[in-house]
């Protein structure tokens, strides 16, 4: 299983939320983006069609998820 694939797995579980930590160019620490679980459907679908196999935003690779927690 990859990585994309763990990471979307996730949101058909029930969690109140998710903690996605995002490398960015140029910003010295990582971004952080809580989203609640009333945005799962809406966000999943953004994750598998935006980023690759890796979690790299397609199309602009040093862009990634480097980790996330869902509670």
């Amino acid at each position: 299983m990859t990585k994309k694939e763990k990471f979307l797995k996730s949101f058909d579980e029930n969690y109140e939320g998710v903690f996605v930590e995002m490398k960015i160019p140029d910003c010295p620490e990582p971004e952080i983006i809580w989203n609640p679980k009333e945005n799962f459907a809406v966000k999943r679908e953004y994750y598998a069609k935006t980023y690759n196999k890796k979690l790299e935003m397609i199309g602009k690779p040093e862009i990634k998820i480097i980790r996330w927690t869902f509670e």
